[in-house]
């Protein structure tokens, strides 16, 4: 008997410190706001990746009947309904859709300020705060959204400003796209700068894909006489990169801990409070047991798959405009390779060491580089090799959107568009001052 009463509590708190683990690990999770035209683009893109990687079954613990616990937040409706259209396995729950009928005419003070964007964004954050108390944990928040449009930047600006205010404690990562430098809009270096502020201010981690990069590195990506690349090749090498990098093995239990771990993430990459600007990219091959039509360097080697990607990214950094003897630093890196063959110590070492002498990695961080391998059989038709790199570099598109807009406020051009919606010509002088500590930060002013 005093055997019995000695050992059952000390039993009884092992089950249950047991059990309130296993609760914990299998029931955070993530919630994913797409906003405007290129954020759900990018959004149903980084699906079709997960889905691809067999993991869609990892990504539908929120909502009802198997979706993904994804919002659906549009100005118009074209694109929406579009992803709304029947499949074989309903990817979105139609009762977490919000849109209107009318655009936002690319004006990041239309979208964040206009006559129906206060109704719209209280809607917004009353379906993601219903979303959320289906999860006994919500660990994430991530955030689709263009940098260079009206809803994209201007809504999206209002919806993370919000997201901060209603989860302050969760992890709130941007996922950005910013347009091409030649210029899609002519608001949309304005728009970029005002969208940084709150991105500066509320995000905890802000992932950038800026289109003239990506629109390169996608070109790579397709087979020869495959013609120019299109808006999907660019959506798709964004989703693709993105669940490259973040997804798990999909052998491992269902986890949103193991599987979207963001704050590991950024603790990888040396993300501070000041410095949380990262760029992700990816390189594919065919794997030895499939042929992927389309993918460049088809049976080429992991070890040579990632030194291909790190040659590519180091090209992307160089800027011929900065003295000769400035040299972009990359003050984190992580690196994983996904598909049949993993890369061994010994290969990893020579990646690094590439790394090392083309991204000049920082010397000053003793855990600059991170390796992580995902062996997976017969269920991945490519060979995946995706880099998240933390450099100074990733300014490199905001400088020239800073730089293009301090231009335009110099002949306050434009600022009428913005004062009818609220937005005066001290907000824009606000945030343009914003971007320049933003760039001080990475050394590049």
């Amino acid at each position: 008997g005093w055997l019995f009463s000695s050992t059952f509590p000390l039993l009884f708190l092992s089950f249950l410190l047991f059990f309130t683990h296993k609760i914990t690990t299998h029931s955070m999770s993530a919630i994913f706001v797409c906003v405007g035209q290129c954020g759900n683009s990018i959004g149903d893109a980084f699906f079709d990746a997960v889905e691809q990687l067999g993991l869609a079954a990892h990504f539908s613990l929120a909502s009802d009947g198997g979706t993904t616990p994804t919002i659906l937040v549009d100005s118009e409706t074209k694109v929406v309904r579009r992803l709304l259209q029947p499949r074989r396995q309903p990817r979105y729950n139609p009762q977490l859709v919000v849109h209107e009928k009318r655009g936002r005419g690319s004006n990041w003070a239309f979208g964040y300020h206009g006559d129906k964007a206060c109704t719209l964004l209280h809607t917004v954050l009353e379906v993601v705060h219903k979303e959320a108390e289906r999860l006994s944990q919500l660990s994430s928040l991530v955030v689709f959204h263009s940098l260079g449009g009206g809803t994209g930047a201007g809504l999206g600006s209002a919806v993370v400003e919000g997201l901060r205010d209603l989860f302050p404690l969760c992890m709130l990562a941007s996922v950005v796209v910013l347009p091409f430098q030649s210029g899609e809009a002519p608001l949309q270096h304005y728009n970029c700068m005002l969208s940084l502020q709150v991105l500066q201010q509320c995000a905890d981690l802000v992932v950038c894909f800026a289109n003239d990069w990506v629109c390169h590195l996608a070109g790579k990506t397709r087979s020869a006489g495959a013609g120019s690349v299109t808006w999907k090749d660019i959506n798709s090498y964004i989703g693709q990169s993105l669940a490259a990098a973040l997804c798990p093995n999909p052998t491992e239990p269902r986890s949103f801990v193991a599987e979207l771990d963001l704050w590991q993430w950024a603790t990888d990459l040396a993300v501070t409070s000041s410095q949380k600007y990262l760029d992700c990219f990816h390189a594919a091959s065919a794997s030895p047991t499939a042929t992927a039509s389309g993918s460049s360097g088809s049976g080429t080697a992991p070890s040579a798959l990632a030194s291909q990607l790190v040659t590519r990214i180091a090209r992307l950094g160089h800027d011929p405009s900065m003295p000769s003897e400035f040299r972009h630093e990359c003050m984190a890196a992580r690196g994983v390779m996904r598909g049949e063959q993993a890369l061994s110590a010994k290969d990893w070492v020579v990646v690094r060491e590439k790394a090392n002498k083309a991204l000049h990695l920082a010397e000053w961080n003793p855990d600059v580089w991170t390796s992580h391998n995902v062996t997976v059989k017969h269920q991945i038709p490519k060979q995946l090799f995706s880099l998240s790199t933390h450099r100074t570099s990733v300014m490199l598109p905001f400088v020239h959107a800073l730089d293009r807009a301090q231009q335009m406020f110099d002949a306050r051009a434009y600022l009428h568009w913005y004062a009818r919606f609220g937005c005066c010509a001290a907000d824009v002088e606000l945030a343009l001052e914003t971007a320049r500590q933003v760039v001080r930060e990475y050394g590049l002013e």
